[in-house]
Formats: C-alpha cells, sequence, structure tokens
C-alpha cells in the first residue's frame, strides 16, 4: 500500500471518529428547554398581585389559602393565618423557575422523579392550583422531588406528560398544618415581671422579681425544707409560652377549657401587659388559648420610680395586636410547653437537704 493511500485511510478515519463522537456526544447530551431565558410559568410572576386562592393536594391531604383582603388564611383551618413567608418563597420560586433540562415524557418513569399523579397513594408529587379571579385555575402544575447533586426541582404541567427539571426548587406542602402561622406569642422574656399559676391540686405560686436587672424569677415563700431545683427554673414557666410554636389550631371550644384539670397563667410585664393562658391536655393533644389585656396597677420598679399607674399606649396596642391574632383560638402545643405550664410547685423545688446528704455520701 502506497504512503499517499495509507495517508487517505488515516484522515477518513479521523473523519469518521470525529462524527460518531458528534453522534454519540449529541445522544448523550441532556435536552434543554429552548425558552430556557424565560420563565417556566409565563405570566405568573406578573400576575402575583392577582392570585386569590391556591390549593396543595397529596393523596387525602389538601390544603386551600385564601385571600383575605391583605391577608391569607387556610380554610381547613377555619380561615387561620397563613405563614406569609412560606406562601412568599413558594410564589417566588414559582414564578422565577425556568425550564433547563427536559426530562421524560414516559408516565411508568414519573414515580422516578416524584412526579406521579398527585392523587395517587404513595405519590411523592403535590399538585399545586393557582387562581386568579376566575372560577378554574389559571395554572395547575406538579411539583416533584429535589434534584440530587445538581440543584433545581422535577416539575410537570398537571395536564401534559412533559417533565423537566426547572433551576429552582419550589416547596409545595398539602397538610394543612404546614401552612398555618405557628407564631402564637413571640415576645421577649425580658419585660416579665410576674407569673402566677393556679393547678386542680392547689399546688400552684406566683414567681417574680421586683425589677429587669434582677436575673431570675423568685418565689418568695417556698414549702417549709424546699428549695428550687436550680437559680433560674421559675423562668420557664414564662419562657416556654412565650417563644412557643403552634404545631395545630382549631375554633376555641368553651367546653375544652372548662374542666377541673385546666392549668390557668397570668404572666405580668412591666410595662403592664397580661397573658392569661389557660392549658388542658385533651384527647388529641395539649391546647392552650390566650388573651391580652394591660394592668393600670405599676410594676414594682414603675412604682418604686413614683411613675403614674397609668400604662403607656405600647401595652395596650400591644395587647389589641395579639388579641387579633389569638382571639377565638386554640393552640395545639407540644407536651413540653405543656409542662411548663401546667407544672405545680413541687416540680420546680426539691428538698434542702439533698445537696447536704450529697455532699455527706461523698466525704472520704
Amino acid at each position: 500500500m502506497s504512503q499517499q493511500r495509507r495517508l487517505v485511510l488515516a484522515a477518513a478515519g479521523v473523519i469518521l471518529m470525529g462524527l460518531l463522537a458528534v453522534i454519540f456526544g449529541e445522544q448523550g447530551k441532556p435536552e434543554t428547554a429552548a425558552g430556557a431565558s424565560t420563565p417556566w410559568l409565563a405570566g405568573l410572576k406578573a400576575d402575583l398581585g392577582t392570585i386569590t386562592r391556591l390549593r396543595f393536594s397529596q393523596g387525602k391531604s389538601v390544603s386551600t389559602l385564601v385571600r383575605q383582603g391583605e391577608n391569607w388564611g387556610v380554610s381547613e383551618r377555619g380561615g387561620y393565618g397563613v405563614d406569609r413567608e412560606r406562601l412568599g418563597d413558594l410564589l417566588k420560586e414559582l414564578a422565577a423557575a425556568r425550564a433547563v433540562e427536559q426530562k421524560t415524557a414516559k408516565p411508568e418513569f414519573f414515580a422516578r422523579l416524584g412526579l406521579e399523579d398527585a392523587g395517587k397513594e404513595g405519590s411523592a408529587a403535590v399538585l399545586v392550583e393557582i387562581w386568579r379571579d376566575a372560577d378554574a385555575p389559571a395554572w395547575r402544575v406538579l411539583i416533584g422531588n429535589a434534584a440530587e447533586g445538581r440543584g433545581g426541582r422535577y416539575v410537570r404541567l398537571a395536564d401534559s406528560n412533559d417533565t423537566w427539571l426547572v433551576d429552582r426548587s419550589p416547596q409545595a406542602f398539602a397538610e394543612p398544618t404546614d401552612w398555618i402561622d405557628r407564631r402564637v406569642l413571640n415576645l421577649e422574656f425580658d419585660g416579665v415581671e410576674r407569673v402566677t399559676r393556679t393547678v386542680a391540686d392547689g399546688s400552684g405560686f406566683e414567681a417574680a422579681r421586683s425589677a429587669k436587672d434582677q436575673p431570675s424569677l423568685t418565689v418568695a415563700s417556698l414549702p417549709k425544707g424546699s428549695k428550687p431545683r436550680y437559680d433560674s427554673v421559675f423562668d420557664a414557666a414564662a419562657r416556654a409560652v412565650l417563644t412557643a410554636e403552634a404545631e395545630d389550631v382549631r375554633k376555641a371550644d368553651a367546653a375544652l377549657f372548662s374542666g377541673s384539670a385546666l392549668a390557668r397563667n397570668r404572666i405580668r410585664f412591666f410595662d403592664g401587659l397580661l397573658l392569661d393562658i389557660d392549658a388542658v391536655k385533651a384527647a388529641d393533644g395539649n391546647w392552650i388559648r390566650v388573651t391580652a389585656t394591660v394592668d393600670t396597677t405599676p410594676a414594682a420598679d414603675i412604682a418604686n420610680a413614683g411613675q403614674a399607674a397609668v400604662p403607656a399606649p405600647g401595652p395596650a396596642a400591644q395587647a389589641s395586636a395579639i388579641n387579633a391574632r389569638v382571639e377565638g383560638w386554640a393552640f395545639k402545643v407540644s407536651d413540653y410547653i405543656y409542662g411548663e405550664l401546667a407544672k405545680p410547685l413541687t416540680e420546680y423545688t426539691e428538698a434542702e437537704q439533698a445537696e447536704a446528704n450529697k455532699a455527706d455520701d461523698t466525704t472520704p
């Protein structure tokens, strides 16, 4: 074979290998959306201000968020307020999401992406329906699994078999408790002057401090032979509920809070704000209700400073804001929160001899 022929064959081989690389390389490349520079849900961003309702469904779970003027409520919880931050995050992610890679269009593979029909038992998908001022939803989308190791999330339109990876990761929830605003009070302990507790067995107590610079609440007169378990033990009687998050919410039932097992708490702040908190353990969990008022009697540090016994506008406005959110509602709380609202005095104290006996036992 001549040298010239060998060169021709070698060149042909290089060209063939290049063509094969192009062919197989193109087959291996993910298909990218032609409109990847535009939002996946066209028009959503411009219409965010016109949205009036959203519904989330997965299996038997359904949550409906309805706009009420400037506020949002969870229909399945009597219209109680929505976690606005969570809702805002979802809408922001959906409005900004761009389709970057097309995935399977075969229904038998939808489960791998978490995009089976949301009504199917065990489906990981959440169906999100978004209404504007119309009877039918403007958008119906399925939110699937997060893409592992690369960011983004798998999605598809409810009436389409086309599945996509989008560059954002919107998170949708079908349980109503995932949408309620879980904050009950969200108040600081620094302003607490006194906690008064009444429990069924009569072993309630009053723990107080005379000024804000006193570090902890104390009980003036403890039963003979007992002492606090530790210096700040009574602080939890107020701290726990002030920062509590509700596990669920429902309309307050007067019958629920009328039993003999009811624990009553009054938390007084130095500025006159009063919180009356009732706590009860029921068959379906621990429930509390809250009422805010203002006490015109000055707290100890205000009285000692010679100030008038008239509350400043601050606590009155604060009480009004608290009642606007909590009045008429019962909040489900954890065992820990309930315990700190229902404990008798004996659970905050121990025998004075306990430490002395311990020291005797360890003396060589």
